[in-house]
């Protein structure tokens, strides 16, 4: 009777085991079928994207209005994030694209020369910084994130 108990026992840890693992590679599947689903929308969106920067305004296109409406949405985002960056007093890079203060002349990510822009009066109770580094090059003090010099451009040794 205990050898009969046992061997149920057995049999009942070998069914769960086996639902458990069941149930987990259904669950593995359905998160990398997820993940291609979304990667697969991403291509789509950059085909589109692309198609229509590339033919957009050719006349007979197929897709023409949506390609209108979808140039015109890029164009508001653009000039919405223009705006966030100018309030917060910051421009995209001119080379790398990213984030940086409006009054550099480079860029401290990638070392890229910025147009000149109007520098605006500094505020007379700015914000210390406190971790830095001294650009060996003009002894202008940065960030410590920054990889350059937003001075002179030097790289940060």
């Amino acid at each position: 009777m205990a050898d009969d108990f046992g061997k149920k026992v057995e049999q009942f840890g070998q069914d769960i085991w086996k639902k458990t693992t069941d149930v987990f590679n259904v669950i593995s599947k359905n998160t990398e079928i997820a993940g291609k689903q979304r990667e697969l929308r991403m291509v789509y969106a950059e085909i589109g994207k692309h198609y229509c920067a590339k033919h957009g305004a050719e006349a007979g296109n197929e897709f023409h209005e949506q390609c209108e409406r979808a140039l015109a949405m890029a164009k508001e985002i653009e000039e919405l994030e223009q705006e966030v960056l100018q309030h917060r007093g910051r421009r995209k890079c001119e080379k790398c694209g990213e984030s940086i203060p409006s009054d550099v002349a480079f860029c401290p990510h990638c070392g890229a020369a910025q147009p000149k822009v109007e520098p605006e009066a500094p505020e007379a109770d700015a914000a210390e910084v406190i971790d830095s580094w001294i650009c060996p090059v003009c002894g202008a003090k940065m960030d410590e994130d920054n990889q350059y010099c937003t001075t002179c451009g030097a790289k940060r040794p």
